[in-house]
């Protein structure tokens, strides 16, 4: 008797339970849904995240609170993520810095890429341009090249985030140069003492460079791309003269681990039904960024991908790895 009663009382919490759980699902978001940002206002994954929450609330109604959380190369941000409820309320948007390059030099991370998060969408995709000062004697790749192997060590590149940092590994370890790594805090700090001439080049975002070389600060040599730039259609491609040379960055929107898979379409759909809007469309390409809606199969697909990608890269390129 006793155990029948029992049996009836787990049966009804476990109605009750599945009731809760697809009303939570019907009705998200029913708050607003929180975007850990891992770098400081103003670089292009804050700029990305801002001009989707306003069209997410024109499209549905759904309020969307950017949280810019900067500092240890995206990883303070990433972590606070991975800690967070996993009830889909807060998101962080990753990308190759805290997910590829970060888990790739850091021995000890507070979280895994692949283990810690659910992927949510892809967002979108960014080329990297290789930028000197305008009196530079370079005129081209092949100068830095050139020029790098008369003088071993001597060449410096400054790196704000380890995107960048990894854009110039792999381009130091196809073209067997030695060049000196400068690290900086953020991109600003680093790009103004390019400007300076602090440093001798720097791999950096097209969307971030664009301002620069608009002014004529800086001049541009090669993209990262496999093909040009329509923001910068006179600049060659880098692999042009370094053979299969390619490097393109990553965002993408993930949660925490263990975020119901109901609640992540829900996300998902909100997030790229944004995306595929003409307005953001023109805006982010405008902005020198290609838009990359991907479904969460594929984005946790290229998250999983790059942790080993990057690692060989740290391993080949003799990248001291964090303990």
């Amino acid at each position: 008797m006793l155990r029948n009663v029992l049996l009836a009382v787990a049966a009804a919490c476990i109605g009750v339970s599945a009731a809760s759980a697809q009303g939570a699902g019907a009705n998200f978001p029913s708050k607003p849904i929180r975007v850990i940002v891992p770098f400081p206002p103003g670089q292009s994954a804050d700029i990305i995240v801002r001009l989707l929450a306003d069209k997410i609330k024109k499209q549905s109604g759904a309020t969307v609170v950017v949280e810019n959380k900067p500092g240890g190369n995206a990883i303070i941000g990433a972590s606070e993520a991975a800690r967070a409820r996993p009830d889909g309320y807060t998101l962080l948007m990753a990308g190759t810095t805290a997910m590829s390059a970060a888990a790739s030099m850091n021995a000890n991370l507070p979280y895994d890429p692949v283990k810690s998060f659910t992927p949510v969408t892809g967002v979108a995709l960014n080329s990297y341009v290789l930028v000197v000062k305008p009196d530079y004697p370079a005129n081209s790749v092949q100068d830095i090249v050139e020029l790098a192997r008369k003088s071993p060590g001597k060449l410096s590149f400054g790196s704000g985030n380890q995107s960048s940092r990894m854009a110039a590994e792999l381009f130091k370890t196809m073209t067997g140069v030695e060049l000196l790594h400068i690290p900086y805090q953020g991109t600003e700090q680093a790009m103004s003492d390019l400007v300076n001439g602090q440093i001798t080049m720097m791999f950096n975002g097209v969307m971030t460079s664009n301002p620069y070389l608009k002014r004529k600060d800086l001049k541009a040599l090669g993209v990262s791309s496999q093909a040009r730039e329509p923001e910068l259609p006179d600049v060659p491609v880098i692999g042009d003269t370094v053979a299969g040379y390619s490097f393109i960055a990553w965002q993408g929107l993930v949660a925490p681990a263990g975020v119901p898979r109901e609640t992540v379409a829900t996300l998902n759909r909100l997030f790229t039904d944004a995306l595929k809007d003409g307005e953001i469309y023109a805006r982010l390409n405008g902005l020198g960024m290609t838009v990359w809606p991907v479904s969460q199969e594929e984005l946790g697909k290229v998250i999983a991908e790059d942790k080993v990608k990057w690692r060989m890269l740290v391993t080949k390129a003799g990248i001291p790895v964090v303990q």
